[in-house]
């Protein structure tokens, strides 16, 4: 009877629980305190309770050495293969089962090795693995396989003789202290084997043999130390040299930066922001009927000049390319550790954690330097700011959200982002954590650093900006908020290479020929089809072809053409449906907004605001006025902009967009992206061409999607 009663009283109060809140309320268990960082010497049980291996120390470890020693990949990969794979074929044993068995871990020894050949052919998400991989293949060659050939063969002497050359070659390839960790264990690995696989271990060595196998490994571990040693104090004397040069170049840093400064200034101050509108300007000159050739060879020159240099403008002062990856919080702070380690820190940091999140999306270096930074700064506080008896920084990570305000897809709209505050500070606690933040994303202007910690703060702010995030800076504290997952908000393509500053431009092949296309006569074609079906000032048309090229480059489509070849395509499909200027050029440009540097602002002035606005509606982006950064939209939030919109210039282009994309969708190498993208055609594109009236559109694209179902 009380076990029944316990479980009805049990039922009852759960049901009502989860009743009254709609659910099970879960209370919060991650938030605690304890210390990322305490320079005091540890107790000898913590040291050697670090000392015990574990998965994530074995990845770490391997990592930081081939960090700071490097490895040689390619080249021991094809010596093993070479000279330890092929001519063992040529030896002769005396049992056919040892030589089988040896053939095996030859062969699965050439296979580790070739995997080092065509690392570059790895998933970029093992990467990451390639050091513990390149230790473990080095494990498994040489002391392991040594080892066993050595003890089938009865320690023969040219086994001795090998014995000795494996030594010298692995302690060549790896730091002493690794060299001793993978002989100790290859060697007991290679005994427990032949013990288990093959049967007891027989050596029957005499004197001299045995003599000549100690005095061998003695002999060849210490010239094998000895050129190691010296490798490591070179590597050493470069890490000492390379801290030295940077402590010195900071006064030149600053410098430097105050220089950037004023180049940006004299850059501005000779009208660069006026250079579009003076382009722009001359188009509507009147001229002689002989100079309009040479007026308009001049505009097509001058426009992507004038685009070109209001692109240096803005990225010289905000744009900062990012590695962006996948990083768990725990990877994340023990980069910051061992930032801390390498430069020396005194001061114990608390760690205080209220988040919900394993992992985050963004540029892990430059997140982790960002944090290291923001507690050398806080340790570096001027005298007045340090109080008499001196508190322990407190790093604080929490969950919070952004709000980005995205006006072009509906009044008042917000998009809401997943975050994490960071925040370090000299106080004891923490500041009030906000429920929301809203970024700052415009352009900040030039400013002139007086000191290394100006500089340090200006470099910290462009980290944040980059991840799109919220700062804020006192004197006693840093708080900053980024997005958990940054791709929610910024564009792969911000991260180009061809973004970067001082990246010579590339036009794009309109030469290109396969057998499906030339893009010379397309060229061609959608010109004479523009001059026959429209009025389009057909010298705007020939700009804006010349501004894709350049814009879009050497970008190509997955089915091998020139990308701006697909922007002209969506212009000539679009001139079956209307045939006005602002149509067409927004059909010519719909991409450069989403895919390149070129800003929305930017086609106003050039092609006038109507062609801006096509543009602004087909792109996948909020553009931030007087920024460089677009915020990514979803799928959902750009259809919700479409529906809402009564601009049916942009709705003509983007189903254009979408007929050329379902006509070369073969091309696209996903299945399951393909599907994805006849789902939403046959959802939205094809009730949208119904509703303007363009049915043989609509039948077309629903034919398209539905070869995929």
């Amino acid at each position: 009877m009380p076990l029944i009663c316990v479980a009805a009283n049990g039922v009852t109060f759960f049901s009502v629980h989860f009743i009254s809140n709609k659910g099970f309320l879960v209370a919060k268990t991650t938030e605690r305190e304890a210390y990322l960082w305490q320079p005091e010497r540890q107790s000898t049980l913590a040291s050697l309770a670090q000392l015990v291996p574990s998965p994530r120390r074995i990845l770490s470890y391997s990592q930081s050495k081939v960090k700071q020693y490097g490895a040689p990949y390619m080249l021991f990969g094809a010596f093993y293969c070479i000279n330890y794979t092929l001519p063992y074929f040529m030896w002769e044993h005396k049992s056919p089962e040892a030589y089988q068995v040896m053939l095996y871990l030859r062969l699965i020894g050439g296979i580790f090795c070739g995997l080092l050949i065509v690392k570059e052919k790895w998933y970029e998400q093992l990467l990451s693995y390639l050091p513990i991989f390149w230790h473990f293949t080095l494990l498994f060659c040489i002391p392991f396989t040594s080892t066993v050939m050595f003890l089938l063969t009865q320690g023969s002497v040219e086994w001795l003789i090998n014995v000795a050359l494996a030594i010298m070659f692995l302690i060549v390839l790896v730091d002493w202290l690794t060299f001793l960790l993978l002989t100790i264990l290859g060697v007991a690995l290679g005994c427990l084997f032949h013990r288990l696989a093959i049967g007891p271990i027989d050596l029957q060595l005499d004197f001299t043999t045995g003599y000549l196998l100690v005095y061998q490994g003695v002999f060849a571990t210490l010239i094998g130390l000895l050129f190691a040693r010296r490798r490591q104090q070179r590597t050493e004397q470069q890490q000492r040299t390379w801290q030295a040069r940077e402590q010195a170049s900071q006064a030149q840093l600053s410098q430097s930066a105050a220089l950037q400064a004023k180049t940006l200034k004299t850059l501005q101050n000779t009208g660069v922001q006026n250079l579009l509108q003076v382009a722009r300007d001359l188009q509507g000159l009147p001229v002689a009927e002989e100079a309009v050739q040479k007026l308009q060879a001049i505009e097509e020159t001058l426009l992507p000049m004038a685009f070109q240099l209001q692109g240096i403008d803005i990225r010289a002062q905000e744009y900062l390319q990012l590695q962006v990856a996948s990083v768990t919080i725990q990877q994340l702070l023990t980069q910051v550790q061992e930032k801390l380690r390498d430069q020396g820190s005194y001061q114990p940091i608390r760690y205080q954690q209220a988040t919900q999140q394993q992992e985050l999306v963004g540029d892990p270096e430059r997140l982790s330097t960002l944090i290291t930074k923001s507690i050398a700064a806080l340790q570096k506080q001027p005298e007045g700011l340090q109080s008499e008896e001196e508190q322990p920084l407190l790093l604080g990570l929490a969950d919070t959200w952004l709000h980005y305000l995205l006006p072009d897809v509906a009044e008042g709209y917000v998009k809401k982002v997943k975050a994490l505050r960071i925040v370090v500070t000299t106080e004891e606690n923490l500041p009030t954590l906000a429920p929301s933040y809203q970024p700052d994303l415009l352009t900040s202007p030039v400013t002139d650093p007086t000191t290394t910690q100006a500089l340090e703060q200006l470099a910290n702010e462009r980290i944040v900006k980059a991840h799109y995030g919220y700062a804020e800076v006192t004197p006693n504290t840093r708080c900053y908020v980024i997005p958990i997952n940054l791709r929610a908000v910024r564009p792969k393509d911000m991260d180009k290479s061809y973004m970067e500053l001082g990246v010579a431009p590339v036009r794009a092949n309109d030469h290109y020929k396969s057998d499906t296309i030339d893009a010379q006569a397309q060229e061609e074609e959608f010109l004479a089809a523009v001059a026959q079906h429209s009025h389009v000032d057909i010298g705007l048309v020939k700009i804006a072809l010349e501004l894709i090229k350049w814009y879009h480059g050497p970008v190509a489509r997955h089915t091998g053409e020139p990308f701006y070849l697909h922007s002209m395509a969506v212009a000539q499909i679009v001139l079956d449906y209307n045939t006005d200027e602002p149509t067409i050029l927004g059909a010519l440009l719909h991409d450069t907004v989403e895919d390149t540097s070129m800003l929305l602002k930017h086609i106003g002035m050039v092609f006038r605001e109507e062609t801006a606005a096509v543009v602004d509606l087909v792109t996948h982006l909020q553009s931030v006025e007087g920024s460089l950064y677009k915020i990514k939209l979803s799928s959902e939030e750009n259809l919700r902009m479409l529906e809402r919109v009564g601009n049916t210039r942009g709705l003509y282009v983007k189903l254009a967009d979408r007929v050329h994309n379902m006509r070369t969708i073969d091309g696209h190498p996903t299945p399951a992206k393909r599907r994805v993208i006849a789902e939403e055609t046959i959802q939205f594109y094809v009730p949208l061409a119904e509703r303007l009236g363009l049915h043989k559109v609509a039948q077309e694209l629903k034919e398209l999607s539905l070869k995929f179902f």
